[in-house]
């Protein structure tokens, strides 16, 4: 249950990213913001991928 639940949140956490760089982008925020939102979405992946591959 543990790794479901977490999967989940960093399903809507990938979501929220998403709209922050949609955000940031259309309002010519500079490239800081969508690097480190990259950078986030890496390590989200990342630890999602750990999960994965552990198994439920």
């Amino acid at each position: 249950m543990y790794r479901i639940r977490g999967i989940i949140v960093s399903i809507i956490a990938l979501v929220f990213l998403l709209f922050f760089v949609r955000t940031a982008n259309m309002m010519n925020a500079p490239p800081i913001f969508t690097l480190v939102a990259g950078l986030m979405f890496l390590m989200i992946i990342i630890k999602v991928g750990r999960l994965i591959l552990r198994g439920y």
